[in-house]
């Protein structure tokens, strides 16, 4: 009756079966519902007088209930468009300078271990949980560092996240979601309380009362002291309140009649008992028998079987069907379900189990021989062919299992068994890896990738894409630990694409993602121009008003398809399983080129020639039949200071589920751009015909929107900063990432966010880009085995190379042949120039065409990267991937 009531007064007699409409607010959404609301655990913002409002932190959402037990009657005014949140360990109740962590453990005043609050309902304020256990100090110091928070409340960061991981794992494994219903909605309407207060579980209070204090006190503290990596599994909540439990001795009395009550309770539907739980929750693991660590004999590897990879529940479904999740199998096949075999699933069981035998096999013989400078090419193409085999079989399965079963059941139902089938896929992959490893081979091997060509492309003088980069960023590499050396070195610098993917370029990849006439016309430009001229526009994308930023030389096309094609020999690699990631140091960038001219109405290319990042990406979604290599998902992550527009113009045009495209970027029209046209009268056209002023970021509004679920555009203002990076990688980014579940990863990794560069549009410094990696690197971990592909893209904080000692001595004025007219450097200028070239060893041409000129302001501008720039943004992204790379080859289980 009250519903009817309700639903009278606001719909005039709406039917009792439909919730009544509920209005957005400027704060909150009372539709709004975030993702793993079953394990009740969120990252949102305080809006606490002592808390910074650009930062995520952990925090539970309370049950409807718990709220109202926690106020007096008319002392709440309930509200459908926020919620109550409980923060874990907040650092705002710390006073700043004090370290609460000593020797005796942690040290934090047991009143502030909790704080409540009530935040709007909003994507604004509240984001997914993403963190999986077991909890890594080293990856949360990596989070930690983008906060911009003092390192004094790092260890309520670690704690925070302790909490969040323990009450998360507690509540999907001992308590019993709500249904996701109608009456739900019902329920939230009448209690008038948002939708996801009544979603989230209810915290038994025996588990909300235990001494939380001593509990994090009692914890290993020692490594949030030190600098040490560490890695723990989530709390065992469970365990705690099993040991409040009273002594056996005083159990025994109620026994027989906890016996009996369970005994009348077992034929009834309802929640699940702690014993009997975990048989409800499907997390992923396989449940049949371990696969055997390290050495393996003949024996063993010849004994391994399609339990050891794929779920049980999965293999039910391959071999006899699952009838609980098809409820409309025939009657015949319910009463014998032994004798109802789906053809195509017995059929790709078959060759999952085909494919095992194949891969043991092939591991016998490897261990029967030597890998040495003779044999490795031999074995580097049977890593190729089980790797490729493997990934063929994993797309396949996919397809196989959808038309099975898609008109049985809604696809929504199917996700478990697709994810079951990805990740026995990926565990005969990592398997077959590590097995066949050899020192630059396999697991724990990351390369470097590069060509000499690339720095056939000389641009004009005051560019800041200048043929500098290609040398500090090889030697950002270095310092990281990659060496030109020969086979057997598990961190290898490359230095040539080679001839085999120049042609796959040319010929199969080039013509998928850009024009015909764009090529043509390229070729044509670049063959025009003469001898050792520079600098010459290349592009003319504004009918001659904005091609001055896209200027080349007669070696620009194959310094451009070189890039590419270091690109395309990467990403096989990577996929394949020669190497767990690869970084391609390339030049000229590419994400600005689109299919033709003016990818999405921008006003110039943006330096950019040929993209390889959509090249790579392209030719690793292509099937094999058209030269390809056949993944299902390819996810591209840019975090370019400027919006990709043209990768999007070429993968994500209109929607095509192979490819999700992300970009983090500087974008809002009252920002400045470091660089612009001189009047308002020379504003450049922008997207849609309109006039793109001087104030608006390159390439204009076209990164604002994200048009379809293939593409996440987060712009992040006038000015990139390391806490709304944090924020958008923990968050949106995670959880787009994690339900598309990439088959490979590529990072377009552009450093012009860095805080020194030119630009001037990031606040990030070279740890943030270290962070950022990392965390990429967990993505591709968790669906992918860390298959990442890196291509350069921006980055110009190379402080100048031209000045040397003579140079102090030029009178004012003086015009020197080829050089215009310049003023004579300070010492300071002078040294840092002698300093950089010894530094990234640049050493420029004897015909002097590939000389570092630049105009004085700009030659300035560059000092402050001595401290900080480019060569230490490459080298803390190049640490991040052999790092990836190396916690595959630290793995104890083999197919971990």
């Amino acid at each position: 009756k009250a519903w009817d009531k309700v639903n009278s007064k606001r719909k005039g007699g709406t039917s009792s079966s439909q919730a009544p409409k509920r209005s957005k607010t400027r704060y909150g959404d009372p539709d709004f519902m975030v993702s793993g609301i079953d394990g009740g655990i969120i990252m949102a913002h305080s809006s606490h007088p002592g808390a910074r409002p650009d930062i995520l932190w952990p925090a539970r959402i309370m049950h409807h209930n718990e709220s109202k037990r926690l106020y007096k009657s008319g002392k709440k005014k309930e509200t459908t468009h926020s919620v109550d949140l409980v923060f874990f360990c907040p650092y705002w109740g710390l006073p700043s300078g004090t370290n609460h962590v000593s020797k005796n453990g942690w040290d934090y005043p047991a009143s502030s271990i909790f704080e409540m609050e009530n935040v709007d309902a909003s994507p604004k304020s509240i984001q997914p949980y993403e963190a999986q256990a077991p909890l890594s100090t080293t990856q949360l110091r990596l989070q930690f560092s983008l906060t911009g928070l003092s390192k004094t409340y790092f260890p309520s960061f670690v704690n925070a996240h302790r909490l969040a991981l323990g009450f998360r794992a507690y509540a999907l494994a001992k308590l019993e979601p709500p249904n996701a219903t109608q009456a739900n909605s019902e329920i939230a309407a009448l209690q008038t309380c948002h939708l996801m207060s009544i979603k989230t579980p209810t915290f038994p209070p025996c588990l909300l009362e235990l001494p939380w204090g001593h509990v994090l006190k009692e914890l290993d503290n020692s490594f949030v002291v030190g600098s040490q990596d560490h890695e723990e599994p989530a709390l065992n909540l469970s365990g705690m309140i099993k040991a409040l439990e009273r002594p056996a001795s005083l159990q025994n009395s109620v026994d027989s009649r906890a016996s009996e009550n369970k005994s009348k309770s077992a034929d009834k539907p309802g929640r699940p008992t702690v014993e009997s739980s975990q048989s409800h929750i499907d997390i992923g693991v396989n449940p049949g028998k371990p696969l055997p660590t390290a050495k393996m004999t003949n024996l063993e590897l010849k004994e391994l079987s399609v339990d050891q990879f794929i779920n049980l529940s999965l293999l039910q479904a391959m071999i006899r069907g699952d009838h609980k999740c098809f409820p409309r199998l025939p009657e015949k096949a319910r009463q014998a379900d032994d004798s109802f075999r789906p053809v195509e699933m017995t059929a790709l069981c078959g060759s999952f189990e085909a494919m095992i035998e194949l891969v043991a096999d092939m591991i016998v013989r490897y261990n029967e021989h030597v890998v040495d400078a003779t044999t490795y090419k031999t074995f580097s193409a049977v890593v190729v062919r089980l790797g490729s085999s493997i990934m063929t079989l994993k797309a396949r399965g996919e397809e196989t299992i959808i038309a099975t079963y898609l008109v049985e059941v809604p696809m929504d139902q199917l996700q478990r068994y697709l994810k079951h089938w990805r990740d026995g896929c990926e565990r005969l992959y990592r398997f077959m890896r590590r097995m066949m490893s050899w020192e630059g081979m396999g697991s724990g091997s990351s390369y470097v990738l590069t060509d000499f060509k690339c720095n056939g492309h000389l641009t004009g003088s005051g560019s800041f894409e200048r043929s500098v980069r290609l040398p500090a960023a090889i030697k950002g590499a270095q310092n990281a630990g990659y060496t030109t050396g020969q086979t057997g070195r598990s961190f290898r610098i490359l230095t040539e694409a080679g001839p085999q993917f120049n042609r796959i370029a040319l010929d199969t990849v080039l013509p998928m993602i850009h024009e015909k006439k764009y090529l043509k016309r390229l070729k044509s430009r670049v063959s025009a121009i003469k001898g050792n001229d520079r600098g010459v526009p290349l592009t003319d994308d504004s009918d001659g008003k904005g091609g001055d930023d896209t200027g080349g030389s007669a070696g620009s096309f194959e310094a451009a398809l070189a890039g590419v094609s270091c690109a395309l020999r990467a990403t096989k690699m990577v996929v394949t399983g020669l190497c767990t990631n690869a970084f391609c140091a390339v030049r000229p960038p590419g994400h600005h080129a689109g299919t033709g001219l003016k990818a999405m109405k921008a006003s110039s290319n943006g330096f950019c020639l040929l993209n390889a990042a959509a090249a790579a990406a392209k030719y690793a979604a292509t099937p094999m039949n058209e030269g390809g290599l056949g993944l299902k998902r390819v996810c591209v992550i840019d975090f370019d200071v400027h919006h990709g527009n043209g990768t999007q113009e070429i993968l994500c045009k209109t929607y095509d589920p192979r490819f999700l495209y992300i970009s983090m970027h500087a974008g809002t029209k009252q920002a400045g751009v470091g660089y612009s046209s001189e009047s308002d009268e020379e504003a450049e056209e922008g997207e849609g015909g309109k006039k793109r002023g001087k104030d608006d970021i390159f390439p204009g509004k076209c990164g604002d929107k994200s048009p379809h679920k293939g593409v996440l555009n987060i712009p992040m203002g006038p000015r990139v900063t390391a806490a709304a990076v944090g924020n958008a990688m923990q968050g949106i980014i995670s959880t787009t990432v994690n339900n598309f579940s990439p088959d490979l990863i590529i990072l377009s990794a552009g450093f012009d966010a860095h805080v020194n560069d030119p630009l001037g549009l990031g606040g990030l410094s070279a740890q943030d880009f270290a962070a950022i990696t990392d965390l990429s690197c967990r993505f591709a971990e968790w669906h992918c085995s860390g298959r990442i592909v890196s291509v350069l893209e921006g980055g110009y904080g190379v402080p100048c190379c031209k000045f040397d000692r003579n140079d102090l001595f030029l009178p004012k004025g003086v015009e020197v042949e080829g050089v215009p007219p310049r003023q004579p450097p300070d010492e300071k200028i002078v040294m840092l120039s002698e300093h950089t070239r010894a530094k990234i060893g640049f050493m420029p041409n004897k015909d002097g065409s590939n000389a570092d000129d630049m105009p004085n302001w700009l030659t300035k501008d560059l000092v402050r990267c001595s401290e900080e720039g480019f060569v230490e943004c490459v080298e803390a992204h190049c640490k991040s991937l052999r790092d990836g790379a190396t916690r595959f080859k630290q793995r104890t289980t083999l197919g971990g």
